[in-house]
């Protein structure tokens, strides 16, 4: 072997394989001897020594070798055994506060959420086919829901059928074990605006028990403030949906996609979002979408379950959820969702459409003007992830920009659809929409400025 470039080394020729043996420390102020054996070293290759000299200089902030004292080593040591083991405590710690907080999480779905949300379905279901003729009667003739606790204080309940009493019967029945569980366990309920709504949830319970024995006929008008709040399903599934997402937070098997990571990086348009998300919540959460509401929701499974894909500041999850939806949203930017879940009953994820990843779990997709920052490629992947998060039946919304008026202000990314190419995409990736409706607005109803097409499918197959 040879070293010649260094010349603190002394250059060394040898024939055959070498081993270090040993490194023999002679002066630990001057220099190292280290000591190569030939294998089977004869009179011909015997031992070589090699005298490595390390000069005095100060390196490393004024540490240098030849101050490097031999119990130096066992103090460094004993520094390093220390940092170890804070190290290993404070991790054991850690971890421990993190099972202890994922068990607490899972215990309070089980003993909690879990039974107060079957209750809840159990209610809901009775109450959806009792009194179905007066319903439809009462919606003809006032085009609004008709409220129960409304009419048992005009009509005694011997008026109903037989039929009808006795699923009265049954819901109160149900009601009573909703208000016992809620009071026996709504200490547990962290979230106050969920226990707020839980407490009116109650109080619209046991009134309706009243009304039940027929004792609330000629009540006074102010019994109707003790509504049922509509929002009561889609907060419990919501509270549900963001304690999930804890627990895969803490069980460490929640990743952002690729996809997601990639967009937040370097979209404009999610840029855009996230550095104007305060303002785009000022110019868009006032804006009058009942015409559009009104026309979903013909379509849509009453109190069904909706995915608002592109959320934005969740405008449309909020009202959704007002009206007896249980509503799940998501959005690529970081700080539209953050807006979004300040809704106490709202849940929202950050992620892209091509995140979805969900098989028929949902009566209706909501995309509002979100689909239009998708070039054609990604409009493709997104609409077969969004028709198979739908139920068969199951309503999907989406609008998109046209060129009419279109200046571009901003360094948002907009791609101009037509139904032609969205059509195509439709046959050609066989994704078993049927169109139901489609028709053009303008951007606060002004046709000087942006128009845009809507559609409305329902899934098919």
């Amino acid at each position: 072997m040879t070293e010649k470039n260094n010349p603190n080394i002394v250059a060394v020729e040898s024939e055959g394989p070498l081993f270090c043996e040993m490194a023999a420390i002679q002066e630990i102020t001057k220099e190292c001897t280290f000591v190569l054996e030939a294998q089977n070293h004869t009179p011909q290759h015997p031992e070589i020594k090699v005298v490595v000299e390390h000069p005095s200089k100060k390196i490393n902030d004024g540490l240098s070798f030849a101050n490097f004292k031999a119990s130096d080593v066992t103090a460094v040591t004993a520094i390093l055994s220390l940092a170890f083991v804070a190290y290993k405590y404070i991790s054991d710690r850690r971890e421990e506060n993190r099972k202890l907080e994922k068990s607490k999480l899972e215990d309070s779905l089980k003993t909690l959420y879990g039974p107060l949300k079957e209750l809840r379905e159990e209610s809901k279901r009775l109450y959806e086919v009792f009194a179905l003729d007066l319903k439809k009667e009462h919606l003809d003739s006032n085009g609004e829901r008709f409220r129960t606790l409304t009419y048992l204080r005009s009509y005694s309940p011997k008026d109903l059928p037989e039929h009808d009493r006795e699923i009265l019967s049954h819901i109160v029945e149900i009601s009573k074990k909703n208000v016992e569980f809620i009071e026996q366990n709504g200490w547990a309920i962290e979230s106050p605006a969920l226990s707020t709504l839980l407490g009116k949830l109650c109080a619209h319970f046991r009134v309706m028990e009243i009304a039940a024995t027929g004792k609330l006929i000629g009540a006074p008008d102010e019994l109707d403030e003790i509504v049922f709040p509509l929002e009561t399903d889609g907060a419990i599934d919501n509270e549900i949906n963001r304690i999930q997402y804890k627990i895969q937070e803490l069980s460490q098997i929640r990743k952002k996609s690729m996809w997601s990571r990639f967009m937040n990086k370097i979209s404009p348009t999610t840029a855009f979002y996230n550095e104007n998300a305060d303002e785009y919540y000022l110019q868009t959460n006032h804006i009058d979408m009942s015409a559009t509401y009104k026309k979903y929701r013909e379509y849509v499974r009453p109190s069904g379950r909706i995915l608002d894909a592109g959320c934005g500041v969740g405008r449309d999850t909020r009202y959704f959820i007002s009206k007896g939806y249980k509503v799940q949203s998501f959005d690529i930017s970081e700080n539209m969702c953050k807006i979004t879940n300040s809704y106490p009953f709202s849940f929202c994820k950050q992620m892209s459409f091509l995140d979805v990843d969900y098989y028929e779990e949902f009566d209706g997709v909501w995309a509002n003007a979100s689909l239009l920052h998708l070039n054609k490629t990604e409009l493709t992947e997104s609409l077969i992830r969004l028709v198979r998060a739908l139920t068969i039946n199951g309503v999907l919304f989406a609008s998109f920009k046209t060129r009419e008026n279109y200046i571009k202000t901003d360094k948002r990314e907009f791609y101009f659809h037509t139904y032609g190419e969205i059509s195509d995409i439709i046959e050609r990736q066989n994704l078993g929409l049927q169109l139901l409706e489609k028709w053009k607005s303008h951007k606060n109803d002004d046709t000087s400025k942006e128009a845009f097409e809507s559609y409305i499918w329902k899934r098919t197959s």
